[in-house]
């Protein structure tokens, strides 16, 4: 948002005795107009150049440029989770990396990370009850992960009735659901 103060008022740079003269100011206007434009559109590439501000069409190019497919369903928010989630997972993989993909793609604090080296396997458990892209996460883990570790993603759902809010727990192998 641009401020009213910085809006272009070119007459005030002319000269007084010229700034009285109808045809300058008509041309001033002219330049104000066009000065707005030129505002408006680096304020829109500044916008751009920002993972979380972007916009349809940016996140269209970005989509091309990572080749990333969409299921048509993701939301402007969601496209650039996508984005900032792939731009994030890139090498070298380290703990911290996988924590920066996680929170770039599910927001940070919507999952419960968790690596157990004895076991070889590490805990994704996310708490969010909307179904994020489940493969695109699986498949970027396992290539951030050790190949001889195991990945277990699993989801906290929880229910309301009435206004009570009652937490499911964690769906297992059980359900339906063990992603």
């Amino acid at each position: 948002m641009r401020n009213k103060l910085l809006d272009p008022d070119t007459i005030r740079y002319f000269p007084q005795h010229i700034s009285s003269i109808e045809e300058f100011r008509r041309i001033s206007k002219a330049y104000d107009k066009m000065l707005t434009l030129v505002w408006d559109e680096l304020e829109k590439y500044e916008d751009n150049r920002h993972f979380d501000t972007m916009d349809q069409d940016e996140c269209t190019v970005w989509e091309k440029l990572l080749k990333l497919h969409l299921t048509g369903y993701e939301t402007l928010d969601d496209r650039r989770k996508n984005i900032k989630g792939f731009w994030a997972s890139g090498l070298p993989y380290t703990k911290n990396k996988v924590w920066e993909f996680l929170d770039a793609t599910t927001g940070a604090g919507n999952y419960e990370f968790q690596a157990d080296p004895e076991k070889k396997n590490i805990q994704v458990i996310f708490k969010t009850d909307r179904a994020l892209k489940d493969n695109y996460i699986f498949d970027k883990l396992r290539q951030m992960i050790p190949a001889d570790m195991e990945i277990i993603m699993n989801r906290v759902v929880s229910c309301s009735i009435t206004g009570n809010e009652y937490t499911a727990g964690i769906i297992g192998s059980a359900v339906i659901q063990n992603i």
